[in-house]
């Protein structure tokens, strides 16, 4: 199996300069469901989270902590298989700055040195026991994919719905033969 790496996006929302940034661009920390300061919180778990991959994932080549710039004070960011990515060194500038997950995320595949196998973590997922690779993939392709209940809304105040319902018209407008394809990747 190739390498595989992990991207893990965080922020520390109490940070003065990240807020002092988010204020030019929204007026404040704005509490609704799309903005709420929660969003931004940190609960100061990221140790754990990076003990678990070392202790459950040691296959991990490389960990890509997404940041808008800052990082915990107890980072070894001279880690060898840590890497800082700032918004800035991937995100085209004119999307930057950016404080929205969705701009984020669709810019992970311009990550200088990313694999092409990689993990998309978030700071609240903890690999609390051994995990192998072919949990994630077999014959080096995704096991899973972000299309699970994509079709299906059942909260229509939910803020996320109308991106991933927008992003699957897209996909489909694409012309995809997707009995082809699930032959393809033999799913039944």
């Amino acid at each position: 199996m190739d390498k595989i790496d992990l991207i893990v996006p965080w922020v520390d929302g109490n940070d003065p300069k990240w807020l002092e940034e988010k204020r030019k661009y929204d007026g404040s920390v704005i509490d609704d469901n799309s903005n709420s300061s929660q969003r931004y919180r940190d609960w100061d778990l990221m140790r754990y989270f990076f003990r678990g991959i070392d202790k459950n994932m040691p296959w991990i080549n490389k960990v890509f902590f997404v940041t808008w710039g800052h990082v915990p004070d107890w980072l070894d960011v001279d880690s060898p298989r840590l890497r800082i990515v700032k918004h800035t060194d991937y995100i085209p500038e004119k999307y930057l700055p950016t404080f929205n997950s969705n701009v984020i995320e669709l810019n992970y595949h311009r990550i200088e040195d990313l694999s092409e196998n990689f993990i998309l973590f978030n700071d609240d997922c903890f690999a609390v026991d051994q995990v192998k690779p072919e949990f994630f993939f077999k014959n080096g392709k995704p096991c899973d994919m972000l299309v699970a209940k994509t079709l299906v809304n059942y909260d229509l105040n939910a803020y996320i719905w109308h991106t991933v319902l927008n992003d699957m018209g897209i996909i489909n407008n694409l012309n995809f033969a997707h009995k082809k394809c699930a032959r393809t990747l033999k799913i039944q």
